[in-house]
C-alpha cells in the first residue's frame, strides 16, 4: 500500500529521525509552528513511544525483546491515531517512528532470526501500512549530538560515543534502502536546520498540495 492511498491528497505524514542530540523534538515543534501559518489546519504533532505507561515502563527495561515487543504494542495503537488525523485533513509531524526501531531494535536480526528486509516487513506490519510521505533525517557529527546530549544534564542510555556513531550508521543505511528519507544536516543552529526543513517540505509539497 502506497502512502498516498493512506493519507489522500491533502494531508501529509512528515517523521522526523535521527541519533539522540540532532535536535528532533525542537526542530518537529518548530516546524509545527511554521506550517501553522500556511495550512488551514495546525498540524497534528506526536512522538514514539506515545503512551506515557509504555515510556516509563522502558525506563526500567533491560530486556531487548521485551523493548522492542513495548514499541510495537504502542505503535499499533499510535498509527491509528496518526491515520484517523491524517483522514481529518490534519498533517503529521511525528518524532521517531519505524525507522528508530528498525536502528535501535534490530534484536531478531542481531539474533538471526530475520534478515533485514524480513524485520522491516515485520515492523511495517505492527504499523498498519501506514508509511510517511516524508522523512527528514536530522544527522549531525556524533561529537556534537554528543555534546548536546551532555548539556541536557540528565543520565541517558546514548550517553555513548560508541553507541551513538553504530546508530548513525544503521540510519545512514536505512536512506539507502527504504523510501522517502532526505538527509538534513541537522549541525548547524535551531534556525537554521528548521529553515532546512522547511526547504524540503515546500519543495517536496509546494504549490497545489496545500503548502504555497
Amino acid at each position: 500500500m502506497s502512502s498516498r492511498s493512506v493519507v489522500g491528497a491533502d494531508a501529509r505524514f512528515i517523521v522526523l529521525e535521527g541519533i539522540d542530540g540532532c535536535g528532533k523534538t525542537s526542530v518537529a515543534l518548530r516546524l509545527q509552528d511554521a506550517l501553522s501559518v500556511v495550512l488551514p489546519r495546525r498540524p497534528f504533532y506526536t512522538r514514539e513511544p506515545s503512551d506515557e505507561v509504555i515510556r516509563r515502563m522502558l525506563l526500567h527495561e533491560d530486556d531487548h525483546r521485551a523493548r522492542l515487543l513495548l514499541f510495537m504494542l504502542d505503535r499499533v495503537s499510535h498509527a491509528r491515531r496518526i491515520r484517523q488525523a491524517l483522514d481529518d485533513g490534519h498533517w503529521v509531524l511525528c518524532d521517531r517512528y519505524l525507522h528508530s526501531t528498525l536502528v535501535y531494535n534490530p534484536v531478531p536480526v542481531l539474533d538471526g532470526l530475520l534478515g533485514d528486509d524480513g524485520f522491516y516487513r515485520l515492523v511495517r506490519w505492527f504499523s498498519g501500512d501506514l508509511y510517511p510521505d516524508l522523512v527528514l533525517w536530522l544527522d549531525c557529527d556524533v561529537e556534537l549530538a554528543l555534546s548536546r546530549i551532555r548539556e541536557r544534564g540528565l543520565r541517558e542510555p546514548m550517553d555513548d560515543i560508541g553507541l551513538l556513531s553504530e546508530a548513525r550508521r544503521r540510519y545512514s543505511e536505512l536512506q539507502g534502502r527504504l523510501p522517502g528519507i532526505v538527509r538534513v544536516d541537522a549541525s548547524g543552529s535551531l534556525d537554521e536546520v528548521v529553515s532546512i526543513c522547511l526547504e524540503t517540505i515546500y519543495e517536496r509539497f509546494g504549490s497545489g498540495d496545500g503548502v504555497q
